[in-house]
């Protein structure tokens, strides 16, 4: 049996982040700070033989102390694949009977994605977490707890002292009770290359949480289990009894998880070719700027064409509304401007997910339909006066156009357009990571970072026989150019927000080549370039009418 010393010991054997990301706010909880609030849920009767979930789980520390004091079950959730195998590692490295491999599951999952429809149901007796303190994405510590909320009736929550009022106010708006258990100067050890000194210490406090009523609610619980009385049992609710079930029959629910993991897997592979848009991706969104997304220039543009429509539809006896416009993907500027319009809006992606996501970003919310499906293999009965596709040539692969543009084709009213905004490039383009920074220093030093050589990043890293970039390998070109001082801190920290470090393949074409493939399924009416100097001329975007 352990002593909370020996916890603390054992507990800080256990390997770390090797290599912190910023934006997730990576931390190493420090292991007597860990053991001294594993030790107080203990004592309380919140650990032994009981179901936890360790949300934000990192390396495994909370969830791993839990299951070294006799936890029934645990939990550990995290959106990074990296540090999740540290956490299996760290498993695997004991030989102790307190930990089997039937009494934990690692979920790669975003903390956005629990108890939401589409997604992970997850339930225990009690959450421990140690989650981001919301300095580097506001609210997110909010985040949590909200969905700590609807896990578990107890929680164990660390964060910043100063936010004590906005923690307890919040904590009792959502019907639960909390308490300060223990205050700490939190180590914050130097894990990035930026961080002045070796250890930064803030202070921080864990929070016992508490359902209201949870208390009377488990001693009926507990009753009913005991003496099988069912007039108690009909006094939970029943969701309450939902919970309840599915903490005696977790086995049934993981071998559910697998068959949706499973199919998730098949329909990432089944659509678009290159999307690795893992259900995380889409959160990283936001940090993607122009010309990731349309440019004003672009917008400019493209709301003219619909405009220029819908005087077509009003000339002809219609009204505005009766427009159709088709938007492949969720892109938010799009919707955005068909809310500023007036005008209704149909989106097509491959995941319901992303379009509910990207909702937040649109300030003009416009009368909305969507559809989910794959641009390659789903047939829409409905038929479009305007398509817009932002960068949908790039996500799939050189071979996979043809068959999005016959598919375009065929739902394009005959007087419709289609406007796609694609990357292209130019035979004699030739890139380095040196010379992307070179023309950067000497062109755009004092202007966005990631808006003036994000471009040139991709093709520094493109393999022009394969016709696609890695973005793991763009992300490689990045990290040697930090290595060589050619990057500073402040700028790698824009590339890391963009969570690059992934097997996601992204298409370029050459310039006449895309024209080419066009010009099999439409006829060119007209090839706009934004007018921003950033753009140079390096984004198309076509207007096309069907042949």
């Amino acid at each position: 049996m352990h002593t909370k010393s020996s916890l603390a010991i054992e507990l800080s054997n256990l390997n770390v982040f090797s290599k912190a990301k910023v934006k997730l706010e990576q931390y190493p909880t420090d292991s007597e700070i860990a053991a001294a609030v594993l030790w107080t849920a203990y004592m309380n009767g919140d650990i032994q033989d009981k179901v936890i979930a360790d949300l934000g789980s990192g390396t495994g520390i909370l969830g791993i102390g839990a299951l070294l004091l006799g936890a029934k079950f645990v939990y550990f959730l995290d959106i990074d694949r990296e540090v999740l195998n540290v956490l299996r590692e760290n498993i695997e490295n004991y030989n102790n009977p307190q930990i089997k491999r039937n009494k934990y599951k690692v979920v790669h999952k975003t903390i956005e994605e629990i108890n939401k429809e589409y997604f992970m149901s997850l339930h225990a007796d009690v959450v421990i977490q140690n989650p981001p303190f919301g300095t580097k994405e506001k609210h997110i510590d909010r985040l949590f707890l909200e969905k700590a909320f609807g896990v578990a009736p107890v929680i164990y929550s660390f964060h910043k002292i100063a936010t004590k009022k906005f923690v307890e106010a919040f904590c009792r708006d959502n019907n639960f009770i909390p308490k300060l258990i223990d205050a700490f100067n939190f180590p914050l050890k130097a894990t990035m290359k930026f961080h002045k000194k070796k250890i930064e210490k803030i202070e921080v406090g864990c929070w016992r949480i508490e359902k209201s009523m949870g208390a009377d609610l488990h001693k009926k619980v507990e009753k009913t289990e005991k003496e099988g009385n069912k007039k108690n049992e009909e006094i939970l609710t029943k969701e309450d009894n939902k919970d309840k079930k599915e903490y005696e029959e977790k086995e049934s629910m993981e071998s559910e998880e697998k068959n949706i993991e499973k199919k998730e897997s098949n329909e990432n592979t089944e659509t678009t070719a290159t999307k690795d848009w893992s259900s995380d991706f889409v959160h990283y969104w936001k940090n993607y700027k122009v010309p990731a997304r349309a440019s004003p220039s672009d917008l400019s543009f493209i709301k003219k064409k619909i405009l220029g429509k819908i005087a077509q539809i009003e000339k002809d006896g219609g009204k505005k509304e009766d427009i159709k416009v088709l938007v492949l993907g969720a892109t938010p500027e799009y919707r955005n401007l068909c809310g500023e319009l007036g005008i209704p809006v149909t989106l097509f992606d491959f995941k319901r997910y992303n379009y509910e996501y990207l909702a937040t970003e649109v300030k003009n919310k416009p009368k909305e339909k969507f559809i989910e499906g794959n641009w390659l293999t789903t047939i829409l009965e409905d038929k479009f006066d305007v398509v817009l596709a932002d960068n949908v040539l790039d996500v799939v692969m050189k071979e996979d156009i043809p068959t999005i543009l016959k598919n375009i084709s065929n739902i394009l009213k005959k007087e419709g357009i289609f406007m796609p905004r694609t990357y292209i490039r130019d035979k004699d383009e030739h890139w380095t990571g040196e010379k992307v920074i070179k023309e950067y220093r000497k062109e755009g030093s004092k202007k966005p970072f990631y808006t003036w050589v994000i471009r040139n990043f991709y093709l520094s890293a493109y393999d022009s026989k394969k016709e696609f970039v890695v973005l793991k390998d763009v992300w490689t070109v990045i990290t040697s150019l930090h290595d060589k001082s050619l990057l500073t801190d402040e700028e790698l920290e824009i590339c890391e927000l963009l969570s690059l470090d992934r097997e996601f393949k992204f298409h370029i074409p050459l310039r006449e080549e895309l024209d080419k493939m066009l010009k099999e399924f439409f006829t060119i009416k007209e090839i706009f370039f934004g007018t921003e100097l950033y753009l140079k001329r390096k984004l198309s975007l076509h207007v096309l009418m069907k042949k």
